[in-house]
């Protein structure tokens, strides 16, 4: 009798979970171009990232930055078979609510949506004047973007920016186009550019992750958006080579106080920066 009822309750979890698998993949639409299967493991780790109790206190740190790197390289692997490194409005709108219903489904937050401020329009090519594959060909220098930003540190290219000021290049390279010199200093423009190269930065770092496995474009996403989490990590280190450098002089009998003024006033001037950077974030 107890083995019975072991075995019709194992039946009946086993029922519900199908259940459940049913009801979440009916609500796919399945009208998404997408190809969910070439990042399924990130869609896993995103869906744990943005888990229903934890997404909203970790939203800026963990979740939306691993939403926003899932959907960038989705939308950069479909580039290799579409030429295009942006969705259209409507099929935007049909990928990120299969996205969302999926991330649901393995039991992430219900409102991810408005937790990380992510609308359909963050998928498509927005306000950028370039989104097929060859203009970005022809525009950019992707030898250059590749190398900078294949592989990087997470604490080095966070002090340094090389795949940063790559990715800035780029953007604001392909955010010109169709845009007369003559006109660049109407306040109209200076108003619309900066926007334009926020949109475009989108387009490189979609190209960027079609050139390079999931996994990996994970992480050279990842570290690019903790940046402002390791922004620390760079003073530390400055304020590090410095004492050293006065350990160093003090061991060779060169140590002055001139030169420990000197330092004092750097690690100030280190402090104050991260004042700065501080109340920016």
């Amino acid at each position: 009798m107890i083995f019975v009822v072991i075995l019709d309750f194992q039946m009946l979890e086993c029922s519900l979970f199908l259940l459940q698998v049913f009801i979440n993949v009916s609500w796919i639409a399945g009208l998404c171009t997408l190809n969910f299967s070439s990042a399924e493991s990130l869609i896993s780790v995103t869906a744990t990232d943005c888990w229903e109790v934890f997404a909203p206190f970790l939203a800026n740190v963990i979740c939306c930055p691993q939403l926003e790197a899932t959907l960038t390289i989705l939308i950069g692997q479909s580039s290799k078979y579409t030429n295009v490194l942006a969705l259209n409005g409507t099929n935007a709108k049909h990928c990120l609510a299969d996205v969302e219903q999926i991330l649901m489904g393995q039991g992430a937050a219900t409102n991810l949506k408005q937790i990380c401020s992510i609308h359909s329009s963050n998928l498509t090519e927005a306000s950028c004047p370039v989104k097929n594959v060859n203009d970005f060909y022809d525009m950019v220098d992707t030898t250059k973007l590749l190398t900078a930003c294949d592989k990087i540190d997470p604490v080095k290219e966070c002090c340094y920016q090389v795949c940063q000021n790559a990715i800035l290049e780029a953007a604001t390279t392909i955010a010109s186009k169709g845009s007369d010199i003559l006109t660049m200093d109407s306040p109209h423009v200076q108003t619309e550019h900066p926007l334009r190269i926020s949109d475009c930065r989108n387009i490189v770092l979609r190209w960027v992750a079609s050139k390079l496995e999931p996994v990996h474009a994970k992480k050279v996403l990842r570290g690019l958006s903790n940046c402002n989490v390791n922004k620390g990590q760079c003073v530390l280190n400055a304020i590090s080579f410095l004492l050293g450098k006065v350990w160093a002089d003090c061991e060779l009998g060169v140590f002055s106080s001139v030169v420990l003024f000197s330092v004092l006033l750097s690690i100030r001037s280190i402090f104050k920066s991260v004042i700065i950077i501080a109340w920016r974030l």
